[in-house]
C-alpha cells in the first residue's frame, strides 16, 4: 500500500474498516455510521496534516438538536494498550494493524457497535463522558442527554439530569469562559428542551439535511 492517502487508498481503508463493522454504513470516505433512535453513532478515521496516517475514533451525534453540520460528540479516540494515549495508524502500516485496531476501538467504546442500545445505556454513556471531561467541556453531553430524554418523553428524567447538573455546575471554578452565575444561562438553555415538543420532527429534518436516510438504522431500545 502507498504511504500517503490517495482517493484509492481512502476507499481501501474505508472498506477495510467497514468489513470489521458490518452494522455500520459508509456515509463518505473515512466516515462510518448508523442511526440508533435519535442518535448518529459511528467511526471516523481522521487524517493527519501530513496525509500519511490516521486516527480512528468512535463518536455519537444527537439528531434531536438542529445543526447545520455534524458536530461529532462523545468522541473517543483509539487508545494504546500500554499508556492509554491516543493511537494512530500509518497508511503503510494499515494492512497489518486495522483488524486489531478495530477490535480495540470496539472494546473501548462507551456504546456497542454490534447491537442496538437502550435509552438507559445512552444516558449512562453521555453522563459518563460528561463526568470524564471534568469541568472543561461537559455541557454538550448534558444537553444531548436532556434532548434525548425529551425525545423519548422521559421528561421527569430530563428534569433530574438538569437539577443534578446545575447543582454540580455551581461548584465549578470560574474561568474557561465562565463568569459568576454563568450556570443560570446554561440552565435556561437546558430547560429550553423541556419546552419543545418537536424533537421527533427535528430528528427527521436532520436525517434529510445530512443525507443519513440510507444508513443502517434501529430503534433505541426501551429501558
Amino acid at each position: 500500500m502507498r504511504s500517503k492517502f490517495t482517493t484509492a487508498v481512502k476507499a481501501t481503508i474505508t472498506a477495510d474498516w467497514a468489513a470489521s463493522f458490518p452494522g455500520l454504513g459508509v456515509l463518505k470516505p473515512l466516515f462510518l455510521g448508523r442511526r440508533v433512535g435519535p442518535m448518529l453513532h459511528g467511526i471516523r478515521l481522521e487524517r493527519d496534516a501530513d496525509n500519511d496516517n490516521y486516527r480512528p475514533m468512535s463518536f455519537s451525534h444527537c439528531l434531536c438538536v438542529p445543526a447545520e453540520s455534524l458536530a461529532l460528540g462523545m468522541v473517543q479516540p483509539l487508545r494504546t494498550k500500554r499508556t492509554n494515549a491516543p493511537d494512530s495508524i500509518t497508511v503503510a502500516g494499515h494492512p497489518t494493524r486495522h483488524v486489531e485496531a478495530a477490535a480495540r476501538l470496539t472494546s473501548q467504546s462507551l456504546l456497542p457497535f454490534d447491537r442496538a442500545f437502550s435509552l438507559r445505556e445512552l444516558r449512562g454513556a453521555l453522563l459518563g463522558h460528561a463526568a470524564a471531561t471534568g469541568t472543561t467541556q461537559p455541557k454538550w453531553a448534558i444537553g444531548d442527554c436532556v434532548a434525548v430524554l425529551c425525545w423519548a418523553e422521559e421528561r421527569a428524567q430530563a428534569e433530574e439530569v438538569i437539577a443534578r447538573s446545575i447543582e454540580e455546575a455551581r461548584t465549578w471554578p470560574l474561568g474557561q469562559g465562565r463568569r459568576r452565575d454563568w450556570w443560570i444561562g446554561w440552565e435556561a438553555q437546558l430547560r429550553g428542551h423541556l419546552e419543545r415538543h418537536d424533537h421527533a420532527q427535528i430528528v427527521d429534518a436532520q436525517i434529510a439535511l445530512h443525507g443519513l436516510a440510507a444508513l443502517p438504522s434501529s430503534e433505541l431500545l426501551a429501558e
